[in-house]
């Protein structure tokens, strides 16, 4: 089996990695971004697509087919029938002008006798075409060209809520604290340096700032809610890192993740 060149590409929700000749059907393919920690890539919008055919560009792969995460469904070839790997409906469309044809028994090719066209590849930027999914090699017929396939890496929506959570235990404790009245002023200004400074460190190791949390010494009430602000604040960073070293932020979180450091820069100048 050839090895697969990769390049990849992003768009503002996920980035997209293709592997041009890879030679494997598109379950094998599903498997192989898998064991990278990705997943087959699914599209959603223009935005995306575009971000897809982009990266078969840059990878020289404009004569050469891709396995999708994309599945047809039904018998019929009916363009709306689609699904991601989730089996979750689609409502974008990148459909080559002529599929799906969703046939069988190809008239020039005898490997597809009995087989249905479930699979979704695409060849350059030609679109989406519907194929067999034991399909190993690019064109219409069996040839010397292996198929390659594209692999995706977007932030789970589990990841952005566990963050979210947190950030809410995080602020709601600010606001309920009175933390600017009831927290000495140096211990104040030091929690908004280290948020500025973990937000800037680019996936650095920040277990010294984390660890380095001043302690909570108030009595009464605002004792429980600053310890509550203490502990959201670890669980978001420790969170928010190991998603980053893990490789699943993109542009998309980070984005929320401003959001977040605008909202409790400003509960921390309040």
């Amino acid at each position: 089996m050839k090895l697969g060149l990769f390049f990849s590409a992003a768009s503002a929700s996920v980035t997209y990695t293709a592997f041009k000749e890879t030679g494997l059907t598109r379950d094998q393919a599903a498997d192989d971004c898998k064991n990278k920690g990705l997943r087959l890539a699914n599209v959603y919008s223009e935005e995306e697509q575009f971000a897809l055919n982009q990266v078969i560009t840059d990878v020289d792969g404009l004569e050469r087919a891709f396995w999708l995460g994309m599945r047809e469904e039904g018998e019929t070839a009916e363009k709306e029938n689609v699904t991601d790997m989730d089996g979750n409906a689609l409502d974008f469309f990148g459909w080559r002008d002529d599929q799906p044809s969703n046939r069988m028994n190809h008239p020039n090719d005898k490997h597809t006798t009995g087989l249905n066209e479930d699979c979704v590849r695409q060849k350059g930027h030609e679109g989406w075409n519907d194929a067999i999914c034991t399909r190993t090699w690019s064109g219409a017929k069996k040839d010397n060209i292996l198929m390659g396939h594209i692999c995706e890496d977007r932030p789970s929506s589990a990841a952005v809520e566990e963050l979210d959570s947190h950030f809410q235990i995080w602020a709601n404790a600010f606001t309920n604290a009175n933390i600017a009245a009831r927290w000495e002023e140096n211990k104040f200004r030091g929690f908004s340096l280290r948020l500025k400074r973990i937000l800037k460190s680019n996936c650095a190791d920040t277990s010294a700032d984390l660890a380095s949390m001043p302690a909570v010494d108030t009595d009464g009430d605002a004792a429980e809610e600053l310890s509550k602000m203490v502990q959201g604040y670890k669980d978001f960073f420790a969170t928010y890192f190991w998603n980053c070293r893990s490789g699943r932020l993109n542009e998309n979180l980070n984005a929320k993740m401003e959001l977040w450091a605008e909202r409790l820069t400003g509960k921390i100048q309040a």
